[in-house]
């Protein structure tokens, strides 16, 4: 991770905040975001894109971590918002994110969505079925609106991901399909509406991708798309979405994804192609999310139980596999480090594990460490994607809270949940009420 350091005092250090003192301070479990890495990252790849081509928009894909103060830092930096309808809209507009700079996707929208989208003002609205168009089309017709659409189109590509995070898969509930022609009908029967403007072509083959392969491939498929689209309809799109994915570094054998090598291989087949072709070229749309934030963030936890089996040492800590869901959607390992033992060579062989009730259970399995001690702060690494987010709750465990370190100061940005907090949605009827 970078931000990580080792202080004099042979403790692990983010963006030069001691964590072992940050533990001490503001108790565990507890996850620490980096303010300066959220920035660092977004104008890592903004200017990769921008030095290049002179149209591009990034959308920050808000389901990666919708910690309202990390979606502000976004917005503060000139990002788009990609949300889901409902809350995530809600959260976007509340961290200063413009209804124009949003982009509805998702596979399942209703009408009561679309009309709430259409009423927000919404920028553009993403479709991803022949049946959301219709029902876009009844109701932008009633409110007497006429929503930029982009369509999404299934490229059909293998990303060698986990398949739950492989989008454009034959299989994948995702998009319609290029193959066939199943896209083309659809963009034909799109562009023929009075009701909706069909601004461009939506794409996303997948997430946390680490080489530049999947993105030639796209880009192309996707280029080839347009061509139809120019020749058979005489529709040249204003935009091209290509979606997310761009991969981080888990551990110690992966290499994180260079968004230069991408940026190189998008921008020179779209002006190549659009050049040759005489069109005027689109603006393109990146719409990253782990990037942005996966490696700003570690979680913090502290070993209460030592124990010794016939095969291994566990460590167990008070943070638990539920804040951690990658491990169980993606198959995800998080690297690990003893936080006030930082400076300390591997000494023994460790597991670390969580309290709950169940045997998977298990953060991080075989980890070399320094002599692993009840009291030791475990710094697990790389955690601001997809885990506040997808924090469940077992064994009633409250979920802990976020602290956000800046140049100057430090801030809680999510408060830690309560028992209470756990029960405030549940309803006693009377009759159980007796005691």
């Amino acid at each position: 991770m970078k931000g990580l350091t080792i202080n004099n005092k042979g403790r692990l250090t983010f963006d030069g905040y001691d964590l072992a003192e940050i533990a001490d301070d503001f108790g565990t479990p507890l996850y620490v975001i980096s303010e300066k890495r959220i920035r660092e990252n977004y104008r890592r790849i903004y200017q990769a894109y921008k030095k290049r081509y002179d149209k591009i928009r990034v959308a920050y894909a808000v389901k990666a971590n919708y910690t309202l103060a990390v979606v502000r830092i976004l917005a503060d930096e000139g990002a788009d918002a990609e949300v889901l309808p409902g809350c995530e809209v809600l959260i976007a507009l509340k961290a200063g994110i413009s209804p124009s700079e949003l982009i509805l996707t998702g596979n399942n929208k209703t009408e009561k969505e679309f009309k709430e989208a259409l009423n927000a003002d919404v920028g553009i609205i993403v479709l991803d079925s022949v049946s959301e168009l219709a029902k876009l089309s009844d109701v932008a017709k009633s409110l007497d609106k006429t929503p930029k659409v982009m369509l999404r189109v299934n490229p059909l590509i293998d990303i060698s991901s986990h398949p739950n995070i492989s989008t454009a898969t034959r299989e994948t509930k995702f998009g319609i399909d290029i193959q066939g022609g199943v896209a083309l009908k659809a963009f034909e029967k799109a562009v023929g509406m009075q009701s909706i403007d069909v601004v461009g072509v939506h794409a996303h083959i997948g997430s946390q991708i680490l080489s530049v392969e999947p993105f030639k491939e796209e880009v192309e498929k996707i280029l080839d798309f347009v061509k139809q689209l120019h020749d058979k309809l005489n529709f040249t799109p204003t935009y091209i979405d290509l979606g997310g994915g761009y991969g981080i570094a888990y551990t110690k054998d992966e290499a994180p994804l260079n968004p230069e090598s991408v940026a190189v291989v998008v921008t020179d087949a779209v002006k190549s192609r659009f050049d040759k072709w005489g069109i005027e070229r689109p603006t393109i749309i990146l719409e990253p999310g782990r990037s942005l934030v996966g490696d700003a963030e570690v979680l913090l936890a502290q070993v209460g139980n030592i124990k010794n089996t016939s095969t291994i040492k566990y460590a167990s800590v008070n943070a638990s596999t539920n804040l951690l869901p990658g491990i169980f959607l993606e198959n995800r390992r998080y690297e690990v480090a003893v936080a006030n033992k930082a400076g300390e060579k591997p000494e023994e062989v460790v597991s670390i594990s969580g309290p709950l009730c169940f045997s998977g259970d298990v953060i991080a399995k075989a980890c070399e460490l320094p002599r692993v001690e009840e009291g030791d702060i475990i710094a697990i690494l790389n955690t601001g994607a997809y885990c506040q987010v997808g924090a469940s709750m077992f064994n009633a465990t409250p979920r802990p809270a976020t602290l956000l370190l800046g140049e100057n100061s430090v801030d809680i940005i999510q408060k830690s949940e309560s028992c209470e907090d756990i029960m405030a949605r549940d309803v006693l009827p009377p009759r159980l009420s007796k005691k």
